[in-house]
């Protein structure tokens, strides 16, 4: 092979990585492309605060796991390989981009138990991310659902009074809530910042910007009292 082909084939192997590269980098950067309901944004602070205690520097399991979420590698390939999230498995220490491989963990192995709000199942996903694919069906994981029932059980069921109040103000949800009941409203009330206003109205003039949970953890600081291991 001569000095030409061979500086050929080096400029075309550059350039195909420079644009894995590129798509990576602008996977990894771009937001999902809707919200998380309130539920799965419960259960994910829930898992957060079970698996780390709301660490993200987190390293557990000999080392095997790491991150708020504490994600295994093969959890985060499984996660990455259908999704187009790109990053690499060490962004997992960041709580956005760990949050993701979950939602897209629980979208290929958890389905309508994750994706649809009308059949969204906090078991299945949280015994799902703690024992795999087949985690919901396994003995092993019912002490774990039992540590994030409880704290779940806790936020809905005795922390959380579920009657919005009449002058509750709040932006209009930007996914699909012709079906919400009472509680999902009050769960979107409660996420978007729990506002009142004396004058209440559907359509909010003033558009909030959607909170991270980390800032709505707020409304959680019991959390830090609870005692997971009963």
């Amino acid at each position: 092979m001569n000095d030409t082909k061979k500086t050929y084939l080096r400029g075309v192997v550059c350039y195909a990585i420079a644009i894995a590269c590129f798509l990576s980098i602008v996977s990894f950067g771009q937001a999902r492309d809707t919200p998380y309901t309130p539920k799965q944004e419960a259960l994910l602070a829930a898992l957060i605060q079970v698996e780390s205690s709301g660490r993200d520097d987190a390293v557990g399991d000999g080392g095997k796991a790491i991150g708020c979420l504490q994600i295994w590698q093969p959890y985060w390939y499984d996660a990455t390989e259908r999704s187009g999230i790109g990053g690499t498995y060490k962004d997992c220490y960041n709580r956005a981009y760990a949050k993701r491989i979950v939602d897209a963990y629980m979208t290929r192995y958890a389905k309508e138990a994750w994706t649809d709000p009308k059949r969204f199942n906090a078991e299945k996903c949280a015994r799902i991310h703690n024992g795999g694919p087949k985690g919901h069906t396994k003995q092993a994981t019912k002490k774990y659902w039992n540590k994030v029932d409880k704290l779940l059980s806790f936020v809905y069921n005795t922390h959380m009074k579920k009657e919005m109040p009449d002058n509750a103000k709040f932006p209009v949800p930007p996914v699909d809530h012709g079906f919400w009941g009472p509680e999902d409203w009050y769960d979107w009330w409660q996420m978007s910042g729990g506002r009142l206003d004396p004058n209440p109205h559907y359509e909010n003039p003033d558009p909030m910007p959607q909170m991270s949970f980390k800032d709505s953890l707020q409304m959680m600081r019991f959390i830090q009292d609870l005692d997971l291991d009963k």
